[in-house]
């Protein structure tokens, strides 16, 4: 029974002020499992009598169907403002709006002819960024991207002025959050980009086709600009992912376009074998170059560094 246990039945047991032992034996768990339940849905009780253990839960409205359309759906509130505000734990919110299946109405303009244009390189580039460090939003016809840093920020401003966006990007921690929603976004990334809205981590793969050379070379630098890294004098590359559809089409990719060949490799982490795409000297130099000697949409320290071998050498002639 303990793995069935839903936060709504813990709510109702602590609710009728009894004591923690007593809300364990009531669910048919012990009191350790009680609390390591507490704990994973975010629920917080208070003891109300220290001698008799009595406890109650952490006093927050009651969150209905009703009181989400009210308060989150119909609003430009995230659910961590809601949780802030109201004292509800973000496990319960989360549990809520999925079993009264409800979702965020969000009114938010977005140029859907420049967004839905796969003949266009900075989508393409949105692409590969979106496969490799973003991903799309479950339930929601929305793309997410979750970036730390200043460049990453300012990379974020540009994507949202390029698509004509007026969707905030906010912050959480040291992260930047920038989600936009507008119908078809699913179905687009889904069709044209192979970028499904489940777990992509381990089954992400590339577009079949792309409508130029310039698509191809802006998608490859999406994806070095989210999981890649390029060395400081440029003269090398790497990308380590957990989908091995995705390093394959990333090697395809530059074979077909710059007839270049080099071996995928595997790489351990933490006792698993993750597939790295990755190369140096002359080769690492000619994809940098294709991919970054451009104006399209990147990540700015990283085009300083894929294009830091041609300056050197400039320099120095």
């Amino acid at each position: 029974m303990a793995k069935n246990i839903t936060p709504e039945q813990i709510q109702a047991e602590l609710a009728k002020n009894i004591t923690k032992h007593e809300c364990a034996k009531n669910l048919g768990i012990d009191d350790t499992t009680f609390r390591k339940k507490c704990e994973k849905f975010g629920i917080k009780y208070e003891k109300l009598n220290a001698r008799r253990g009595k406890i109650l839960p952490q006093s927050h409205p009651e969150v209905d169907k009703d009181w989400l359309i009210k308060n989150w759906v119909n609003t430009s509130k995230s659910m961590e403002q809601l949780s802030i505000e109201f004292n509800i734990p973000p496990g319960l919110l989360e549990a809520r709006r999925a079993k009264y299946e409800v979702k965020k109405i969000y009114k938010y303009q977005v140029d859907t002819t420049i967004l839905f244009n796969i003949k266009d390189p900075n989508i393409c580039y949105l692409a590969g960024l979106i496969a490799t460090d973003g991903y799309i939003v479950k339930d929601l016809d929305a793309f997410e991207l979750s970036l730390t840093g200043d460049d990453e920020l300012v990379l974020l401003k540009d994507i949202n002025t390029y698509l004509k966006s007026t969707a905030p990007i906010r912050q959480y921690g040291k992260s930047y959050r920038l989600r936009i929603t507008c119908k078809g976004v699913q179905k687009f990334f889904e069709s044209e980009f192979n970028i499904k809205q489940e777990n992509k981590t381990f089954s992400v793969g590339v577009p079949s086709t792309f409508y130029s050379e310039s698509c191809a070379a802006a998608y490859v630098r999406g994806c070095l600009d989210g999981d890649g890294y390029i060395r400081k004098d440029g003269n090398g590359f790497g990308l380590l992912t957990g989908s091995i559809y995705l390093v394959e089409g990333l090697h395809n990719i530059i074979k077909e376009y710059l007839d270049l060949d080099f071996k995928i490799n595997y790489q351990k982490r933490k006792d698993k074998r993750y597939p790295y795409i990755g190369t140096t000297d002359l080769k690492a130099r000619k994809v940098l170059k294709w991919c970054y000697d451009t104006d399209g949409l990147c990540l700015k320290r990283k085009k300083l560094r894929a294009l830091s071998y041609k300056e050197k050498n400039i320099h120095t002639v």
